[in-house]
C-alpha cells in the first residue's frame, strides 16, 4: 500500500492558496486504485471536516503543544544547521513531538505539504510541495516583496534542497526555481514538475448572488487584493485617460485591504472618479460568481506571475479578460484574452476601450475563454497530479530493483 499524507491548514482568507489547497484534496480524493490511501493531517478542523467531505481519511494534529514540545520545535528551527545542537534537538523533535509521533506511525511514502516542517526535515518522509512564485527574485519595486526577503531565500533554498517533487504553475515558473536554486542541487530540474493552476472549486458551486451595493449597468471588474504589485493605479489612470477621450468607463474592485488600499482611495479622488469606481470590499463567493457574469470584462494589470488565477474563473464564467503580457502568462491564456504592459497606462487603456465598445470582441473572446477552460480543469488537474504521484513511485520502485 502506498501510503500519502496531505499536511494543510490554510484559511479560507489565504484566497489563492485555500482553494489551490481544496483543488488538490479534490483531486487526491478522485484516485481510486486500492494500492493508494489518502490521510489528511490538520490541526485545523476544517480542513478535517473538508477531507471526511470527500471520503479521505483525516487526522487531527494538536492545536495546542505543551511548553516543551514548542521549545524543542522552535529551537530545532533555530538551530537545525548547527551540526551537534541540530542533531540533538532533531532526535528530541522526533521523538517527542506530539504531532511527528503521530505522522511517524502512519509509515508515509510520501507526504504534500504546503511548507517545509518536520515530517521532511526530521522524519526524512520524501516531500512534495508547490512553489507559487518566486518573484521577490524577479522585481524589487513592492514593499511586500522586499520584506522578509532573506526569510524567503532561505526558506525557498531549503524546499529544493530537500523536496522530491516541487510543483510549479508552468514552464516560467519552472525556470524560476531552477535558474534560482539550481546551484544547490545538480539535477534540481528534475524535481520540478509542472502542474498549472484551474479555477477554483467555487466558481463551478457557487449560486451567483449580487451584492448589496448597487452596481454600475457596466462595468469592468478587478477582483485582487489592494497589494501594491496588483497595479489599481495604471487601471484607474487609464479609465480617467477614457473618461476625458469621452468614454466614461466603470470600474469595480473586490479584495481585501492590504498596504495599497489609501493609495488607491487617493488616486481615485485625484483623478475625479468618484463616481466611476466602486471598492465592494470583501465579497462572497457567491457574490464573486455574480460580478464575473456580469461584469463587461475582467482587466487585470499585475505586475506579477508567473500565472494568475482570475483569468482562468473568467474563462469559466464567460467573462472576457484582458490581463498584463508578462512572464509566463501569454503562454497561460493564448489568444482567449487581451495583453497589455502593465506598467504602460495608454495600452491598459487601448484594451479598456476595445472590450469596452467592441460587442464583437467580447463574444469572440468569451468563446475562446470557454475553450480554454473546457480544456484544463478540474478533472485535467487530478489526472496530471495523480501521474506526479504515480510515476515517483514507479521510478522509486525501479531504482530498488
Amino acid at each position: 500500500m502506498r501510503e500519502i499524507g496531505v499536511l494543510t491548514g490554510g484559511k479560507s482568507r489565504y484566497g489563492g492558496s485555500y482553494q489551490y489547497w481544496l483543488s488538490v484534496i479534490k483531486a487526491l480524493s478522485e484516485i481510486t486504485l486500492p494500492d493508494y490511501h489518502i490521510t489528511v493531517f490538520s490541526k485545523d478542523e476544517n480542513w478535517i471536516r473538508i477531507a471526511k467531505e470527500y471520503h479521505l481519511d483525516a487526522v487531527k494534529l494538536n492545536e495546542k503543544k505543551s511548553w516543551m514540545n514548542r521549545r524543542i520545535e522552535n529551537n530545532f528551527w533555530g538551530f537545525r544547521h548547527v551540526p551537534l545542537v541540530g542533531r540533538l534537538l532533531g532526535y528530541l523533535y522526533k521523538h517527542f513531538d506530539c504531532d511527528l509521533k503521530i505522522i511517524r506511525k502512519s509509515n508515509l511514502g510520501l507526504y504534500i505539504a504546503q511548507e517545509v516542517n518536520g515530517a521532511g526535515d526530521v522524519l526524512k518522509i520524501p516531500a512534495l510541495m508547490p512553489i507559487f512564485d518566486l518573484m521577490h527574485r524577479y522585481d524589487h519595486r513592492f514593499p511586500e516583496l522586499t520584506s522578509g526577503y532573506e526569510w524567503r531565500e532561505q526558506y525557498y533554498a531549503h524546499q529544493c534542497q530537500i523536496a522530491e517533487i516541487i510543483l510549479a504553475d508552468s514552464e516560467v515558473g519552472k525556470q524560476h526555481i531552477v535558474e534560482s536554486y539550481g546551484s544547490l542541487r545538480k539535477d534540481l530540474d528534475k524535481h520540478v514538475k509542472i502542474l498549472p493552476f484551474i479555477p477554483p472549486d467555487y466558481i463551478y458551486t457557487a449560486v451567483p448572488k449580487p451584492p448589496k451595493e448597487k452596481l454600475f449597468d457596466k462595468f469592468i471588474f478587478y477582483p485582487a487584493q489592494f497589494w501594491t504589485h496588483k497595479n489599481h493605479k495604471n487601471l484607474i489612470l487609464a479609465a480617467a485617460r477614457l473618461k476625458k477621450k469621452g468614454i466614461p468607463v466603470k470600474l469595480v474592485f473586490v479584495g481585501s485591504e492590504q498596504n495599497n488600499k489609501e493609495n488607491v482611495l487617493k488616486w481615485i479622488e485625484q483623478e475625479n472618479l468618484e463616481e466611476d469606481i466602486r471598492i465592494l470590499g470583501y465579497v462572497t463567493n457567491d457574490e464573486m460568481v455574480y460580478l464575473y457574469k456580469n461584469a463587461r470584462a475582467m482587466v487585470m494589470p499585475t505586475c506579477l506571475g508567473p500565472t494568475n488565477i482570475p483569468q482562468l474563473e473568467a474563462f469559466e464564467l464567460g467573462c472576457p479578460v484582458a490581463t498584463s503580457g508578462i512572464y509566463g502568462i501569454p503562454d497561460q491564456v493564448g489568444d482567449a484574452a487581451l495583453l497589455f504592459n502593465p506598467d504602460s497606462v495608454e495600452e491598459i487603456a487601448d484594451c479598456v476601450e476595445r472590450l469596452w465598445t467592441d460587442d464583437g470582441l467580447c463574444e469572440t473572446l468569451i468563446q475562446k475563454g470557454r475553450e480554454k477552460a473546457a480544456a484544463w480543469g478540474q478533472k485535467q488537474f487530478g489526472e496530471a497530479l495523480f501521474k506526479i504521484i504515480r510515476d515517483y513511485f514507479e521510478e522509486g520502485a525501479t531504482e530498488k530493483q
